[in-house]
Protein backbone atom coordinates (compact mmCIF):
# COMPACT_ATOMS: atom_id res chain seq x y z
CA UNK A 1 0.00 0.00 0.00
CA UNK A 2 1.17 3.36 -1.01
CA UNK A 3 -0.09 6.75 -0.50
CA UNK A 4 -0.73 8.26 -3.98
CA UNK A 5 -2.49 11.71 -2.88
CA UNK A 6 -3.13 14.32 -0.10
CA UNK A 7 -7.01 14.88 0.86
CA UNK A 8 -6.88 17.00 4.24
CA UNK A 9 -4.02 18.59 5.66
CA UNK A 10 -3.81 20.35 9.09
CA UNK A 11 -4.89 17.80 12.00
CA UNK A 12 -8.63 18.08 11.81
CA UNK A 13 -9.93 16.96 15.01
CA UNK A 14 -10.22 19.45 18.08
CA UNK A 15 -10.80 19.11 21.89
CA UNK A 16 -14.30 20.65 22.76
CA UNK A 17 -14.99 21.57 26.59
CA UNK A 18 -17.71 21.96 28.56
CA UNK A 19 -19.06 26.01 27.48
CA UNK A 20 -19.43 26.15 31.43
CA UNK A 21 -16.39 25.20 32.40
CA UNK A 22 -14.44 27.05 30.19
CA UNK A 23 -15.99 30.50 31.76
CA UNK A 24 -15.74 29.66 34.89
CA UNK A 25 -12.06 29.24 34.57
CA UNK A 26 -11.85 32.58 32.07
CA UNK A 27 -10.33 30.53 29.55
CA UNK A 28 -10.45 32.41 25.80
CA UNK A 29 -9.86 31.09 22.42
CA UNK A 30 -5.87 33.21 22.83
CA UNK A 31 -5.39 31.70 26.47
CA UNK A 32 -2.06 29.99 26.16
CA UNK A 33 -2.30 25.62 25.90
CA UNK A 34 -0.83 25.41 29.31
CA UNK A 35 -3.98 27.12 31.11
CA UNK A 36 -6.28 25.15 28.86
CA UNK A 37 -4.65 22.37 29.13
CA UNK A 38 -4.75 22.87 32.87
CA UNK A 39 -8.94 23.03 32.91
CA UNK A 40 -8.69 19.63 32.08
CA UNK A 41 -6.79 17.92 34.65
CA UNK A 42 -8.78 15.85 37.00
CA UNK A 43 -11.89 15.69 34.49
CA UNK A 44 -13.44 13.24 32.20
CA UNK A 45 -12.50 13.91 28.69
CA UNK A 46 -14.93 11.81 25.73
CA UNK A 47 -13.28 10.14 22.97
CA UNK A 48 -13.99 7.73 20.15
CA UNK A 49 -11.08 5.26 20.85
CA UNK A 50 -8.60 5.74 23.84
CA UNK A 51 -6.12 4.03 21.31
CA UNK A 52 -6.40 5.67 18.35
CA UNK A 53 -5.82 9.39 17.14
CA UNK A 54 -8.78 11.24 19.35
CA UNK A 55 -6.95 9.84 22.50
CA UNK A 56 -3.42 10.48 20.78
CA UNK A 57 -4.46 14.45 20.46
CA UNK A 58 -5.40 14.59 24.25
CA UNK A 59 -2.64 12.91 25.26
CA UNK A 60 -0.46 15.50 22.95
CA UNK A 61 -1.93 18.17 24.15
CA UNK A 62 -1.61 17.54 27.90
CA UNK A 63 2.31 16.14 27.08
CA UNK A 64 2.43 20.09 25.40
CA UNK A 65 1.10 21.58 28.35
CA UNK A 66 4.16 19.57 30.59
CA UNK A 67 0.98 17.04 32.17
CA UNK A 68 0.57 13.17 31.83
CA UNK A 69 -2.04 11.00 30.71
CA UNK A 70 -2.96 9.83 34.06
CA UNK A 71 -3.94 13.88 34.73
CA UNK A 72 -7.08 13.23 33.18
CA UNK A 73 -9.49 10.16 32.69
CA UNK A 74 -10.35 9.48 28.95
CA UNK A 75 -13.80 7.73 28.56
CA UNK A 76 -13.99 5.70 25.33
CA UNK A 77 -17.58 6.80 23.75
CA UNK A 78 -17.24 5.03 20.05
CA UNK A 79 -19.87 6.93 18.62
CA UNK A 80 -19.85 10.57 17.67
CA UNK A 81 -23.49 10.94 18.78
CA UNK A 82 -22.98 9.56 21.98
CA UNK A 83 -19.77 11.98 22.35
CA UNK A 84 -22.18 15.21 21.88
CA UNK A 85 -24.99 13.71 24.44
CA UNK A 86 -22.40 12.67 26.85
CA UNK A 87 -21.47 16.92 26.60
CA UNK A 88 -24.23 17.97 26.87
CA UNK A 89 -25.21 16.23 29.61
CA UNK A 90 -22.35 16.86 31.64
CA UNK A 91 -21.41 13.39 31.72
CA UNK A 92 -18.27 14.58 30.32
CA UNK A 93 -16.34 17.45 30.34
CA UNK A 94 -14.49 17.87 27.28
CA UNK A 95 -14.27 15.04 23.79
CA UNK A 96 -12.41 15.27 21.58
CA UNK A 97 -13.73 14.42 18.47
CA UNK A 98 -13.34 15.60 14.09
CA UNK A 99 -15.77 17.84 11.97
CA UNK A 100 -18.85 18.25 12.10
CA UNK A 101 -19.20 16.79 15.59
CA UNK A 102 -16.78 19.49 17.33
CA UNK A 103 -18.59 22.16 15.50
CA UNK A 104 -22.20 21.30 16.02
CA UNK A 105 -21.50 21.38 19.84
CA UNK A 106 -19.96 25.10 19.63
CA UNK A 107 -22.86 25.60 17.20
CA UNK A 108 -25.65 24.60 19.61
CA UNK A 109 -23.86 26.81 22.45
CA UNK A 110 -22.87 23.94 24.89
CA UNK A 111 -19.16 23.43 23.76
CA UNK A 112 -16.38 26.06 23.84
CA UNK A 113 -13.24 25.28 20.90
CA UNK A 114 -10.50 24.64 23.57
CA UNK A 115 -7.78 23.62 21.24
CA UNK A 116 -8.02 23.78 17.79
CA UNK A 117 -5.24 22.73 15.39
CA UNK A 118 -6.15 24.31 12.35
CA UNK A 119 -6.14 27.58 14.27
CA UNK A 120 -2.71 27.56 15.62
CA UNK A 121 -2.88 26.10 19.06
CA UNK A 122 -0.76 23.41 18.46
CA UNK A 123 2.56 23.42 17.27
CA UNK A 124 2.99 25.03 13.27
CA UNK A 125 4.03 21.80 12.00
CA UNK A 126 0.13 20.57 12.98
CA UNK A 127 -1.35 23.35 10.23
CA UNK A 128 -2.91 22.88 7.05
CA UNK A 129 0.38 23.42 5.19
CA UNK A 130 2.05 20.91 7.10
CA UNK A 131 0.14 17.73 8.13
CA UNK A 132 -0.78 15.02 6.03
CA UNK A 133 -4.31 13.86 7.80
CA UNK A 134 -6.12 12.28 5.64
CA UNK A 135 -4.60 10.75 2.68
CA UNK A 136 -5.27 8.31 -0.21
CA UNK A 137 -3.94 5.02 -0.22
CA UNK A 138 -3.42 2.38 -2.76
CA UNK A 139 -3.07 -1.32 -3.50
CA UNK A 140 0.65 -0.90 -5.40
CA UNK A 141 -0.41 -3.45 -7.62
CA UNK A 142 -3.61 -2.10 -8.81
CA UNK A 143 -1.49 1.10 -9.86
CA UNK A 144 0.74 -1.00 -11.70
CA UNK A 145 -1.42 -3.17 -13.64
CA UNK A 146 -4.06 -0.64 -14.10
CA UNK A 147 -1.98 2.87 -14.36
CA UNK A 148 -4.57 4.80 -16.82
CA UNK A 149 -7.46 3.80 -14.23
CA UNK A 150 -5.33 5.47 -11.73
CA UNK A 151 -4.75 8.37 -13.80
CA UNK A 152 -7.90 9.01 -14.36
CA UNK A 153 -8.78 8.40 -10.62
CA UNK A 154 -6.38 11.45 -9.48
CA UNK A 155 -7.55 13.68 -12.10
CA UNK A 156 -11.27 13.75 -11.10
CA UNK A 157 -9.33 14.02 -7.15
CA UNK A 158 -7.70 16.99 -8.98
CA UNK A 159 -10.81 18.53 -10.18
CA UNK A 160 -12.80 18.32 -6.68
CA UNK A 161 -9.07 20.40 -5.16
CA UNK A 162 -9.26 22.94 -7.87
CA UNK A 163 -13.35 23.51 -7.26
CA UNK A 164 -12.64 23.63 -3.63
CA UNK A 165 -10.01 26.37 -4.31
CA UNK A 166 -11.88 28.42 -7.06
CA UNK A 167 -15.98 27.93 -6.04
CA UNK A 168 -16.42 26.92 -2.06
CA UNK A 169 -20.06 27.41 -2.29
CA UNK A 170 -20.55 25.07 -4.94
CA UNK A 171 -18.18 22.53 -3.07
CA UNK A 172 -19.59 22.67 0.08
CA UNK A 173 -22.92 22.28 -1.26
CA UNK A 174 -22.00 19.44 -3.67
CA UNK A 175 -19.55 17.72 -0.22
CA UNK A 176 -23.02 18.02 1.41
CA UNK A 177 -25.00 16.82 -0.69
CA UNK A 178 -23.10 13.83 -0.99
CA UNK A 179 -23.00 13.00 3.22
CA UNK A 180 -27.14 13.34 2.89
CA UNK A 181 -27.17 10.79 0.14
CA UNK A 182 -25.55 8.10 2.38
CA UNK A 183 -28.93 8.19 4.52
CA UNK A 184 -30.68 9.15 7.85
CA UNK A 185 -28.40 10.62 10.82
CA UNK A 186 -25.99 11.48 8.61
CA UNK A 187 -27.52 15.19 7.77
CA UNK A 188 -25.98 18.09 8.89
CA UNK A 189 -28.01 21.57 9.60
CA UNK A 190 -26.43 24.42 7.72
CA UNK A 191 -25.15 26.24 10.63
CA UNK A 192 -23.01 23.22 11.07
CA UNK A 193 -22.18 23.39 7.77
CA UNK A 194 -20.95 26.51 7.07
CA UNK A 195 -18.69 26.25 10.43
CA UNK A 196 -17.34 23.07 9.43
CA UNK A 197 -16.43 23.93 6.07
CA UNK A 198 -14.83 27.17 7.48
CA UNK A 199 -12.71 25.28 9.77
CA UNK A 200 -11.22 22.89 7.46
CA UNK A 201 -11.17 24.51 4.26
CA UNK A 202 -7.93 25.89 4.46
CA UNK A 203 -6.57 21.86 4.82
CA UNK A 204 -8.16 21.53 1.42
CA UNK A 205 -4.98 20.63 -0.81
CA UNK A 206 -4.27 22.80 -3.99
CA UNK A 207 -2.67 19.65 -5.68
CA UNK A 208 -2.81 15.77 -5.73
CA UNK A 209 1.23 15.20 -5.60
CA UNK A 210 1.71 14.02 -1.87
CA UNK A 211 4.42 15.47 -0.30
CA UNK A 212 7.03 14.11 1.91
CA UNK A 213 7.32 16.02 5.13
CA UNK A 214 3.66 16.46 5.79
CA UNK A 215 3.09 13.06 6.22
CA UNK A 216 6.55 12.12 7.98
CA UNK A 217 4.92 14.53 10.75
CA UNK A 218 1.70 12.78 10.41
CA UNK A 219 3.79 9.25 10.83
CA UNK A 220 5.71 10.70 13.73
CA UNK A 221 2.42 12.19 15.52
CA UNK A 222 0.71 8.78 15.67
CA UNK A 223 3.75 7.41 16.51
CA UNK A 224 4.63 5.12 13.71
CA UNK A 225 7.53 6.53 12.49
CA UNK A 226 9.66 3.49 14.16
CA UNK A 227 7.89 1.14 11.45
CA UNK A 228 7.90 3.10 8.73
CA UNK A 229 8.53 6.08 6.84
CA UNK A 230 7.13 8.55 4.37
CA UNK A 231 9.71 7.93 2.02
CA UNK A 232 8.79 3.99 1.77
CA UNK A 233 4.93 4.69 1.50
CA UNK A 234 4.77 7.57 -1.09
CA UNK A 235 4.37 6.76 -4.67
CA UNK A 236 4.54 9.79 -6.47
CA UNK A 237 4.25 7.89 -10.30
CA UNK A 238 0.56 8.43 -10.74
CA UNK A 239 -0.41 11.85 -9.52
CA UNK A 240 2.88 13.52 -11.45
CA UNK A 241 1.69 11.26 -14.51
CA UNK A 242 -1.93 12.48 -13.79
CA UNK A 243 -0.59 16.36 -13.41
CA UNK A 244 1.84 16.00 -16.88
CA UNK A 245 -1.57 14.60 -18.85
Amino acid sequence: MSVIAPTQNGLAMNVIAKKSLTEEAGIRAESSLQQKARILKGRNVGVTDVGGSSGDLVRFVLSEAGFSEENVNLVQIPSNAGLLSALKEGKVDAIASLSPTTDKAVVEGFGFPLVVPMRGDLPTKFGAEDFAYVVMMSNDKWVETDPDKAVKFLRAHQRALDLAEKNPPKAKAAFYQYVSSLGAGNEVGKRVQDAAFQANVDGIPSEIVPKRKPVQDSLEFFGIADKTSAKDIINLKPAKKAMAG
